[in-house]
């Protein structure tokens, strides 16, 4: 029996001058004949172990030696933040869902607060700063909690606060910016949003064409350029938001006060219509320079990085709407009768719930996996050591890929659900 004329092994190597690689190569070896070959291939053994917590992981561990954290490990302290979540849910949000349902400032505003006020705004940001500084798994139990209240417009409003509008400040910002800003964010007193996107610029976030240059006295950069889709934008006293010094894309943070700021009118949109949507305009917008957000040309990986979070905390949201849009459907599935039976006795219905109870638990199991892989490289980290938030910043960007799978299957199982269940209704 002959062998195949070529093998491929994949050799490390700590350099290849001719490929420019640092990790492996490929090595093509003649193998022409196995009965007269003789191949000496070197084998390892891998501790599956210690590559729990590392993103990506689950690629390569087989199943029966991987580990995953799920709904079924909730500490009493999860379980307790759970309840209290869902308890303001259910006697606070879901009375005046309908009312969240349209743009309602005042109402918006006032429930804002009081989560402020438990709590849920500040789960990420440390204790010195007004907040909670508790692990993922507990913050995004509060979002999934806080779905029970049957309104996206609030959660929305919520989530763009605590998750993109105030981790640029608590991973990156200086002392100065977090004792100035993390107080009032965390405890609802203000509200920020992240402004990204232009109209030119997407996905392709540095091709914007928003700019900034230093004034001749050297106090003050002025923004000049267009942001739009800004969550929160027509209520935030504070927005993070981006742009080029000297082809150096930068950081900033806005405050309500300065000068050039100009907000539009708010969007119309088919969806979540009780959140602020709107564009900003720079028009030579003065921003203190102790507001540049990192370095200047450090706005890359600002911008990007967050926005892992932004991904999962979204997986994390439309999973938990899922849920209730199933117990929507079973209700009337319930009440609803054909042929003298209820429709939930048919096969079809019953094909269809299960259908959707599954994509669900898929995102459900999904979300939880990767906040357990986090919390447990960070479980021991010093959060007192000057490069905690670097290292949480890392450990989250490690998690890139499941934070995707996270957005996409959780998106498509709500989308999916929703259909199921009118076609039920």
């Amino acid at each position: 029996m002959k062998c195949p004329s070529f093998a491929h092994a994949i050799t490390r190597r700590r350099q290849s001058p001719s490929l420019q690689l640092n990790q492996y190569t490929w090595q093509r070896r003649v193998i022409p004949d196995c009965e007269n070959a003789k191949t000496n291939i070197d084998t390892y053994e891998i501790d599956y172990t210690k590559l729990y917590g590392r993103g990506g992981s689950f690629l390569i561990t087989p199943l029966e030696h991987g580990s995953v954290f799920s709904r079924e490990q909730f500490t009493e302290e999860h379980k307790m933040f759970q309840q209290t979540a869902k308890e303001f849910a259910e006697n606070r949000i879901l009375p005046k869902r309908e009312e969240l349902n349209i743009l309602n400032k005042e109402l918006s505003l006032e429930i804002f607060r009081e989560m402020g006020e438990l709590g849920f705004l500040g789960v990420d940001v440390l204790e010195e700063y007004g907040g909670l500084a508790l692990d993922k798994t507990t913050s995004c139990i509060i979002v999934d909690a806080l779905s029970s209240g049957r309104n996206a417009s609030i959660l929305v409003t919520a989530t763009a606060h605590s998750g993109i509008g105030m981790l640029p400040i608590i991973w990156y910002g200086n002392e100065f910016q977090k004792k100035k800003y993390l107080p009032k964010l965390g405890s609802g007193e203000w509200m920020s949003c992240y402004a990204l996107t232009e109209s030119g610029a997407g996905s392709d976030a540095l091709s914007g064409a928003c700019t900034a240059k230093l004034n001749d006295e050297g106090t003050h950069y002025l923004l000049n350029g267009t942001k739009i889709f800004v969550t929160n934008g027509g209520w935030a006293d504070v927005s993070v938001t981006f742009a080029s010094v000297n082809g150096k894309y930068t950081g900033f943070i806005l405050d309500k006060e300065c000068d050039g700021w100009v907000v539009g009118e708010e969007e119309k949109k088919m969806g979540i219509k009780g959140s602020s949507t709107v564009t900003f305009f720079f028009e030579d917008c003065k921003v203190p320079i102790e507001n540049v957000l990192g370095k200047v040309g450090e706005g890359g990986p600002i911008a990007f990085n967050v926005l892992y979070v932004g991904r999962f905390k979204l997986g994390v949201s439309t999973a938990g709407g899922a849920k209730y849009v199933i117990d929507a459907a079973l209700d009337y599935a319930n009440d609803r009768e054909q042929f003298n039976r209820s429709i939930k006795n048919f096969g079809m219905i019953q094909r269809k719930f299960a259908n959707m109870v599954t994509r669900v638990w898929e995102g459900d199991t999904i979300n939880y996996m990767i906040t357990g892989s986090i919390d447990h490289t960070l479980a021991n980290v010093d959060k007192s050591a000057k490069n905690y938030f670097e290292i949480v910043q890392k450990t989250i960007e490690d998690h890139g890929i499941e934070a995707s799978i996270s957005k996409v299957v959780g998106s498509e199982a709500l989308a999916y659900v929703v259909d199921e269940g009118l076609q039920i209704f």
